[in-house]
């Protein structure tokens, strides 16, 4: 019996592993997507221009007087969407960092939570 439950937990991992592994593949599309969209606009938009085409941000983190950063969240994905038990999932998550009102930096990250 021990010796199934072990082959079916190795099995669950695997599983998982590929799973994530492709979500991954997804998310990193996305991130480098990211980059082609936000590289160019970098000391050209502002924060209105970022509520205009993506809405409030999902969280505002004000680290000075004049130096903001908003975090957005894209593409989440449950990952038993895959097969995979439980409550994980993916998502890109934005941090656009503001300086004056600005787009003075940028970043796309993967997220599994």
């Amino acid at each position: 019996m021990k010796a199934v439950q072990r082959n079916r937990r190795s099995l669950l991992i695997g599983c998982l592993g590929i799973a994530l592994g492709c979500t991954a593949g997804c998310a990193s599309t996305e991130s480098r997507e990211f980059r082609n969209e936000l590289e160019p606009l970098i000391g050209r938009a502002d924060k209105a221009f970022f509520i205009e085409k993506y809405g409030d941000p999902d969280k505002k983190i004000a680290v000075d007087n004049l130096t903001d950063i908003w975090e957005y969240t894209f593409g989440r994905q449950r990952l038993s969407e895959y097969g995979a038990r439980g409550n994980l999932s993916t998502a890109v998550l934005v941090r656009l960092t503001f300086r004056n009102g600005t787009l003075t930096d940028y970043r796309a990250l993967n997220k599994v939570n």
